[in-house]
């Protein structure tokens, strides 16, 4: 029978952890699971000790919690390499700790799952289940690349919603220095490395997002300087099309939001781009606000 290892990196969460982990428990399998909780630093760690105590006195048998302590403030990427590398399950999946699943997760997933694969799903956003948003409107066709799924369809795929096999986990990992964009650069790799990214069309997990303006969007030290270097690193796992939507999307809007119109500038007339490159920028910055405007 396989196992299933679920990864949950926790920084201040001893207000979620509870829902987070009886999502997983109430899944609808008797599969053995093996919870992996990675506490970055926290702040609640006591309290966070506590709430987690108090659940695995009730878990039942086929259900194992532990927990690892980081001796500082680490980051997800890095909390959740720690969980993958402590972990012995046939399959690795991960769940924020303010985040929960449908309790037919790890059944849908583990039935549809197939050889050489990262298999997602759709998600529910918001502030609550009840009030949450299935994304994306469309999933990613089977044929897509990846990067034309996050960049220029806006295909959401977050990383809650991620089943693959052990060992492609521990292939890839998470690179521990980026403060966002963790999920991109995992998919990214794992396409380059040959592993296929499918994405089931029906939502299978809960992405808590309480606030969901310009602030959340440049949290995590994600400023537009982190922006620019991110898309200088990685475009070459990305298409034409992608790269353009990217930059035309994701750096001109922090470039915005920061009122770093210059910083823009500069990096648009640089020598990363042609002439074309930047009409096609330009064409992307017009249609994108275009359609933000009519979905406001």
């Amino acid at each position: 029978m396989s196992k299933i290892s679920v990864v949950i990196p926790a920084y201040n969460g001893s207000k979620t952890i509870s829902s987070s982990l009886y999502s997983v428990i109430e899944q609808d399998t008797k599969l053995c699971i093996e919870i992996i909780i990675v506490d970055d630093y926290s702040k609640d760690r006591d309290q966070l000790i506590v709430n987690v105590n108090k659940i695995k006195e009730k878990t039942p048998d086929n259900i194992n919690i532990k927990m690892l302590f980081n001796d500082e403030n680490l980051g997800g990427g890095a909390s959740r390499n720690i969980g993958i590398n402590a972990s012995d399950g046939d399959f690795i999946t991960f769940l924020d700790s303010d985040d929960m699943w449908m309790k037919n997760k790890i059944s849908e997933q583990i039935s549809k799952y197939q050889d050489n694969s990262i298999l997602t799903t759709r998600v529910l956003k918001g502030a609550t289940v009840e009030l949450s948003e299935i994304l994306p409107k469309l999933i990613k066709p089977m044929n897509e690349l990846i990067s034309d799924s996050l960049f220029v369809h806006n295909r959401l795929i977050q990383t809650s919603t991620f089943f693959m096999s052990s060992d492609i986990a521990k292939d890839i990992m998470f690179n521990p220095s980026l403060p966002r964009h963790q999920d991109y650069d995992f998919l990214l790799r794992a396409e380059n490395k040959g592993y296929q990214i499918i994405q089931m069309d029906i939502p299978l997990s809960f992405w808590r997002v309480e606030d969901d303006n310009s602030g959340r969007f440049l949290k995590k030290k994600a400023t537009p300087e982190f922006f620019i270097g991110w898309y200088k690193e990685y475009k070459k796992y990305m298409t034409d099309k992608a790269s353009i939507a990217y930059v035309a999307k994701n750096i001109f809007s922090a470039c915005m939001i920061t009122k770093k119109i210059s910083l823009f500038m500069r990096f648009f007339l640089s020598d990363n781009f042609s002439i074309l490159d930047r009409i096609k920028i330009i064409k992307g910055i017009l249609l994108w606000r275009w359609e933000k405007l009519k979905s406001e």
